[in-house]
């Protein structure tokens, strides 16, 4: 199995970046430069964005913790009372006649407490800071239950007092008679609508508005809010599972927007020590994503900036760069166009410099290899077409002198052979010096006639077409760019191509059409000759290459390569395609003049 040299790959990764400029090398390098800031920008936001949140999340968790602390002092301080309390004689005898003083306006004295009042265990109240309606009897089962098993100081179901109608928890403490059995209970129900465990409402100065701490009971009952507690104490959240999923662990942090007042927040748990409530603390994202905002915003902006400069800086040294050597370029297609004086002017960096300098070594070699391809050229038209014409003036003279009655037979067909040989002599010379004539001396395109240019190629192959029986059909054509001269030798190269490589027996038909194509035209010579195999289309293109060495040797084996010269000098292609009837159909195009139509 055949692997491919690493050399290869090279190459072929330069020839993908042969086709890209220098500027858009050297924007893209600049570009490529940004990535590692870029990268640094991403991690940058990432690290802010994390930080503030982290900060977020730090503030919101030590509201929470010292919102849990003051609830679970509050409750510790209201079971020491109660503890006290239960052990009065007044109190534990359960009577309405000794309730004494403590009773008198003690919701006024502790607002968090809606009540003070003892209860036996049938439910009937005995004591109470509130008035007590006749009949009035409180269902102690459950609260009882509760004070048995904690064997003391017990927290309640919040729900509507019977006494004070408001949202309370009630918080009962065991009286026991002198053997240590529960007789009944004293109880301070803590008023939830005015019960303000939260530390934080002055800490909550310095953050975000709509900063809100919140307590929760085991089953989402609403105990507290530092915001509007009228409106939702009592209430029952299930339906907002990130809240339940904090309620439930008791700790830990989530993001989500409140359904209360629509507010997206970062909300953070903590335990009430002592107790199965929750507290949450809640701090407004808005501040927070604006921060981040703030900071992408300026990251943006710095990486805009950034790019901005290097770009600018990256075109400013690739115009400076490309520049001289773009002045290079053109004045390499004006030399092709045959100003062979011009020179590139050593501008630019030192590297262009040395390239513009390497350049016109090469031009000064150019023109002295150039000069002496003209001395040759000079020597083709004047020097070797000399003996040649001396040669058929001699053979001619000779044939004139001794008559045709004198000459025998074979001295007859000698000369016949040296006249063709010299005339055949004659045109390759021709030829070759017109072929060197299109490398050394390149002629500038102008408006040219196709329509004339073949009627003087079919005049100068009048005889030819003539001897053949050859049918050439031809329709107007139309304007091109190219020289006017050399147009001629292309026609006359083509059309005495599809005389040469005829059928046997068949008179040649050869037909000349044009079609225009975007901005050029082409030009197709189709002829019902021997046609050519495809793998041989390029190859006739060679200079005295031929397919069919026994034919009709008359051409100079030069014609189809002189013709797709010409063509090329004038910016244009020469190919081969098969026609129907089974011949050749050589197209090329030129570019068209679009100041006129048919001419």
């Amino acid at each position: 199995m055949m692997t491919d040299h690493p050399y290869q790959g090279e190459r072929h990764g330069r020839e993908r970046l042969s086709g890209i400029s220098i500027r858009t090398q050297m924007l893209v390098a600049a570009l490529l430069t940004l990535l590692p800031m870029m990268a640094l920008a991403v991690y940058q936001v990432h690290g802010e964005t994390a930080q503030a949140r982290r900060n977020v999340e730090r503030v919101a968790t030590s509201i929470a913790r010292l919102n849990a602390a003051e609830i679970s002092r509050i409750l510790q301080v209201t079971e020491v009372f109660l503890e006290k309390m239960s052990e009065k004689p007044d109190i534990r005898a359960l009577d309405a006649s000794r309730c004494g003083h403590w009773f008198d306006h003690f919701p006024d004295i502790y607002p968090h407490h809606s009540n003070l009042l003892t209860k036996d265990l049938a439910g009937n109240p005995v004591c109470s800071a509130l008035p007590i309606p006749s009949g009035a009897k409180i269902n102690l089962t459950y609260y009882l239950d509760e004070v048995r098993h904690a064997n003391g100081f017990a927290i309640g179901t919040p729900n509507r007092g019977p006494l004070s109608k408001r949202w309370v928890v009630p918080l009962d403490f065991p009286i026991r008679d002198g053997a240590g059995t529960i007789i009944g209970t004293v109880s301070a129900p803590l008023d939830l609508l005015n019960f303000n465990p939260f530390v934080g409402s002055g800490a909550f100065d310095g953050l975000p508005e709509g900063t809100t701490a919140t307590l929760f009971a085991p089953d989402m009952t609403m105990l507290a809010r530092s915001l509007e507690p009228e409106k939702w104490i009592g209430s029952k959240r299930l339906l907002v599972p990130e809240l339940t999923g904090l309620v439930a662990k008791r700790s830990g942090t989530t993001r989500f927007v409140s359904m209360i007042d629509h507010i997206e927040r970062i909300h953070v748990a903590a335990p009430v020590p002592g107790t199965a409530w929750t507290t949450i603390a809640s701090i407004p994202t808005a501040p927070f994503d604006a921060a981040v905002a703030a900071v992408i915003r300026q990251w943006v902006w710095i990486c805009t900036l950034v790019s901005l400069a290097s770009m600018a800086v990256a075109y400013a040294l690739a115009r400076r760069t490309a520049k001289p050597i773009l002045a290079v370029a053109a004045i390499a297609e004006r030399v092709g166009g045959g100003e062979m004086e011009l020179r590139a002017p050593p501008t630019g960096s030192s590297e262009v410099v040395k390239f513009a300098a390497a350049f016109n070594d090469m031009l000064d070699s150019l023109r002295d290899k150039n000069r002496e391809m003209e001395r040759f050229t000079d020597i083709l038209a004047h020097h070797l077409q000399e003996p040649v014409r001396l040669q058929m003036n001699y053979a001619s003279l000779l044939k004139k002198m001794l008559g045709k009655d004198q000459l025998a037979p074979e001295v007859d067909l000698a000369l016949g052979y040296v006249m063709r040989g010299a005339e055949r002599l004659r045109l390759l010379l021709r030829d070759v010096q017109l072929y060197l004539e299109l490398s050394l001396s390149p002629r500038a395109s102008r408006p040219c006639d196709a329509g004339k240019a073949l009627a003087a190629a079919l005049a100068r192959l009048e005889r030819r077409i003539v001897a053949t029986k050859a049918e050439i059909r031809h329709g107007d054509l139309p304007m091109v760019m190219t020289d006017p001269d050399r147009l001629v030798e292309v026609f006359a190269a083509l059309i005495d191509n599809s005389l040469s490589y005829g059928r046997d027996g068949v008179p040649p038909v050869v037909g000349i059409s044009a079609a225009l194509q975007g901005r050029n035209v082409v030009i197709a010579v189709a002829d019902n000759g021997i046609g050519i195999p495809e793998e041989f289309r390029e190859r006739v293109f060679d200079v005295f290459e031929r397919l069919h060495p026994g034919r009709d040797q008359s051409g100079t084996g030069i014609g189809l390569a002189l013709a797709r010269k010409i063509i090329e000098a004038s910016a244009g292609k020469a190919w081969i395609e098969t026609v129907e009837t089974g011949g050749t159909c050589v197209l090329f195009s030129l570019p068209g003049y679009e100041g006129r139509g048919h001419g």
